[in-house]
């Protein structure tokens, strides 16, 4: 990495004229028709783009590049804006360095929690803005078949488990245990079950000798 990769972005917000920008040659992001069309109609609706595109200037080359959101810009064009806020980086850039913030614009998007997603949508009851969120149908599909009410922790089934070593076998459980973030008593203030609570995995005093077991879940208290 060169010392003017090291160097922070400094951006800034800018009007432009869509069709000055110049769009990517070669883009590993692409959109279906019927998605394109969906954002189209939204950028219409809107009248401007409710997320700006990165943009970076080429002073040497005299050009404004699309780095992420190039299909933002195609169709502000296409649902005909005259003229869109960007974000823009002015200094020097590798070629390393446009593409490493091409490809994370792209791959760092995260995921959506099907329960949570279900509950957003369904507070949509009119099919306009059912239509104007974008959810295609294999979406659709999964939302229909997510019970809310089935994730509900009072519908869970709980067994309690009772582990049994020799004295021998006891560290090699212990260790396996606290390497999988295991069950245990709680070790710091708070009840069980509590995001604040730290827990390990701690067994329960011998029953007879020479045999040692160890609880779970633990015993509330």
């Amino acid at each position: 990495m060169s010392d003017v990769d090291e160097l922070p972005l400094d951006p800034r917000l800018l009007t432009v004229r869509p069709q000055d920008l110049t769009l990517l040659e070669v883009n590993a992001r692409y959109m279906r028709k019927e998605q394109y069309d969906r954002l189209v109609a939204n950028i219409k609706r809107d009248g401007c783009l409710t997320s700006v595109p990165l943009v970076w200037h080429d002073v040497d080359g005299d050009r404004k590049v699309v780095l992420s959101g190039n299909h933002r810009v195609m169709a502000s064009i296409d649902a005909g804006l005259t003229e869109i806020t960007v974000m823009v980086v002015q200094q020097r850039l590798t070629r390393a360095r446009q593409v490493a913030l091409q490809l994370s614009h792209n791959a760092i998007a995260g995921e959506d929690d099907p329960a949570t997603l279900k509950q957003l949508y369904e507070e949509l009851d009119d099919v306009d803005w059912r239509a104007y969120s974008g959810l295609d149908d294999k979406q659709l599909d999964l939302l229909a078949q997510v019970d809310l009410e089935g994730l509900s922790e009072a519908n869970l089934d709980f067994a309690t488990v009772q582990l049994v070593f020799l004295p021998h076998e006891l560290d090699a459980a212990r260790a396996s245990f606290d390497e999988r973030g295991s069950w245990c008593r709680p070790t710091a203030a708070g009840s069980p079950g509590t995001p604040t609570t730290r827990r390990r995995w701690t067994p329960s005093p011998p029953r007879t000798a020479p045999t040692t077991s160890g609880t779970w879940p633990p015993p509330s208290g």
